[in-house]
């Protein structure tokens, strides 16, 4: 049996793509003082308006909304000290005073953690006229929920001895994410060369990739398609992810030769 018939016989296609992606956040938790204020960090530290050397003043009112769409836990660093007589530091379970009190706080006692379901919480601080103190800090995480991934589908099979196809993804990407794509395509073991991967980007996000392939299909194959990929979240934290369709092509003809070997 021929190699062409080898092909023939035992092709499957599986076209892979490992794709690198490249999400720059900030290694560094940021730390913010009490102001009027909302921020949407997904972590960082939050002090009195001393920030952590200096006292809290006298007569404030301040309010930060601490708001990123994802289940937040707070804890409390370091020494608490407000003046227990007058200054009180209060923490919303949601975006203001009327959402339910979570807790308020005065003395010397460090408050216990705390895990806000809402996404939001109002942090509000009251200082009277005399008597500042130390103050406070506290730390927040939000548990931010895993991307959702496209789906991949070919949804126009390619014509026999075509050398190139699309693939469609089910929701658009960032091209950026593609930057550093690399892809493999093989028949039954065999690796073919791919010439490029063309994301067909606009304003930014694609949602169809061009496989060009360095020969043409001309075998008809069930030809499956994975891609490696990682989805960054809001907050920048990256989730591998392992996409897969599958195609038939059968659009090429099969050319037979019959031959007959007759004795007399």
């Amino acid at each position: 049996m021929n190699r062409a018939m080898e092909l023939f016989k035992g092709c499957v296609y599986r076209l892979t793509a490992i794709l690198c992606f490249f999400f720059v956040s900030d290694a560094n938790a940021q730390e913010f003082n009490m102001m009027d204020t909302t921020l949407t960090s997904c972590s960082g530290t939050l002090y009195d308006s001393g920030g952590p050397l200096a006292s809290y003043g006298n007569n404030e009112n301040l309010s930060v909304l601490i708001q990123t769409g994802g289940t937040l836990s707070i804890a409390f660093q370091g020494n608490f000290s407000l003046e227990s007589a007058g200054d009180t530091l209060f923490i919303y379970n949601g975006t203001s005073t009327s959402a339910p009190l979570l807790g308020a706080y005065t003395g010397n006692t460090v408050p216990g953690p705390l895990t806000v379901f809402s996404g939001a919480a109002l942090v509000v601080f009251h200082s009277d006229g005399a008597i500042p103190s130390a103050g406070f800090a506290l730390s927040w995480s939000a548990n931010i929920p895993v991307p959702v991934p496209p789906t991949l589908s070919v949804n126009n099979v390619p014509g026999c001895n075509a050398s190139q196809f699309n693939i469609q993804l089910s929701s658009p990407v960032q091209c950026a994410w593609l930057d550093d794509a690399t892809i493999n395509v093989s028949a039954a073991g065999n690796s073919i060369p791919v010439s490029a991967l063309l994301t067909n980007c606009a304003a930014g996000q694609t949602a169809i990739l061009t496989v060009q392939l360095a020969q043409p299909l001309t075998y008809n194959c069930t030809y499956s398609i994975t891609l490696n990929m990682s989805i960054p979240n809001s907050c920048g934290q990256l989730f591998p992810f392992t996409l897969g369709a599958s195609f038939p092509f059968a659009n090429c003809g099969v050319n037979a030769q019959l031959m007959s070997d007759q004795s007399t």
